[in-house]
């Protein structure tokens, strides 16, 4: 607390506490276009998606990301057959157009929080501020990159964050024909190859040998019995051409927790596979593709009320914001296993991040506010598979 000698001076006259002085003058906080970026380049580092997603920089409110192609139709003809309609004359392009959507976010300190926190400098504070505002927009950021739906599948509200876009699995489950994401090449409808972990989806009836679990490992009982583990099957059904350079490029998504069921059933076997794990060695790859453990991945999904052939987000610790009336909180089990190119997921982030100040004497604090804009997008939905309705051993 401040005493009354705290806010005179050595003449008796009032004077500003020095504390109460840098929390006044704290902010210049206009960032320079190069602290903007510096600022969403902390943020990212920050975020488990720089190791698997392409980060898109903005400097309007749309952008095209476009898909060169030599159109429609082979490359080559026999040579009895060839002629001018057979020449290329025009790329063919899919096109992408990114349209950012603005959020804001506020935040109050207090003079007593400024001296109690013991900071140091107001440059300290400001920096330790900015770290701790970095932290919580990048865990923002990834669920809405995730779990973003803006058509009332998971029963968000108009001021939830997760509503103002489409996340990458709303694109991978909504490409199929006739849906909001599918593609036309060659005339032919296309989209995400969809697996199903329950053999309950339409027309899925036989995705998958064992589903006793709904497990990422099972146990065969039948011949050849052994394990069926069910990345594999993710990749025979990705299209051929994207296997075409190598395994290198490839990554299989899913939450750490099911990476921790793929490591615990190796562990029960007999063999150097098994012996490796109980010794303590992590598997991060199946044959050569690595498994990216992606936390904010849900694990408490559920069959959709609306949709049987859908599934939404359940959230039985209330932390993803505000939800529509009638809207289950309780109930999730499922989950999801990807596999796609490296980068095919992406998130268009706005090179301008706008901060301000404002101080309240009534409070005795500032207000900050924070404005940014992003959206997200996936490269080629035809280069995922989707495996869904995956539960956790256990």
């Amino acid at each position: 607390m401040l005493s009354n000698r705290d806010i005179l001076d050595s003449s008796g006259k009032f004077s500003v506490p020095l504390a109460i002085k840098k929390m006044i003058t704290l902010p210049d906080t206009t960032l320079s276009a190069e602290e903007s970026k510096g600022f969403i380049e902390r943020m990212w580092d920050i975020s488990n998606m720089k190791f698997y997603a392409r980060r898109e920089l903005m400097k309007d409110h749309t952008k095209n990301i476009r898909g060169i192609s030599w159109g429609e139709g082979d490359f080559f003809a026999p040579e009895a057959e060839f002629d001018s309609s057979k020449i290329k004359t025009a790329f063919g392009s899919e096109n992408i157009l990114l349209t950012s959507k603005e959020l804001r976010a506020g935040l109050l300190i207090k003079d007593a929080d400024y001296e109690d926190l013991n900071i140091g400098t107001a440059a300290q504070f400001k920096a330790h501020l900015f770290s701790m505002a970095q932290k919580r927009m990048a865990l923002e950021l990834e669920q809405i990159c995730w779990l973003g739906d803006t058509h009332d599948l998971n029963g968000y509200e108009v001021d939830n964050p997760r509503s103002i876009d489409d996340g990458w699995r709303y694109w991978l489950d909504h490409s199929g024909t006739g849906e909001t994401y599918e593609v036309t090449r060659d005339g032919i409808a296309q989209g995400a190859t969809i697996l199903d972990f329950s053999n309950t989806v339409t027309a899925k009836a036989s995705d998958f040998t064992v589903v006793t679990l709904q497990a990422i490992v099972e146990q065969r009982i039948a011949a050849p019995f052994g394990l069926e583990i069910k990345f594999g099957r993710l990749f025979k059904e990705l299209p051929s051409q994207y296997t075409t350079d190598g395994l290198g490029d490839l990554r299989y998504f899913c939450n750490d927790k099911v990476l921790v069921d793929y490591t615990e059933q190796l562990q029960d076997r007999g063999t150097p596979l098994g012996d490796l794990a109980v010794m303590g060695k992590t598997f991060t790859t199946y044959g050569n593709i690595p498994i990216i453990p992606c936390p904010l991945m849900p694990t408490t999904m559920k069959i959709d009320t609306e949709d049987a052939q859908k599934e939404a987000w359940v959230d039985t610790a209330a932390t993803k914001g505000t939800l529509q009336a009638g809207f289950p909180t309780t109930g999730g089990t499922l989950t999801d296993v990807v596999l796609t190119k490296n980068n095919n997921f992406g998130v268009g982030i706005h090179l301008e991040l706008v901060m301000e100040a404002e101080r309240s004497a009534k409070d005795r604090g500032n207000y900050y506010y924070f404005t940014t804009r992003i959206c997200t997008f996936v490269g080629d939905v035809v280069a995922a598979v989707l495996g869904k309705r995956c539960k956790l051993i256990g």
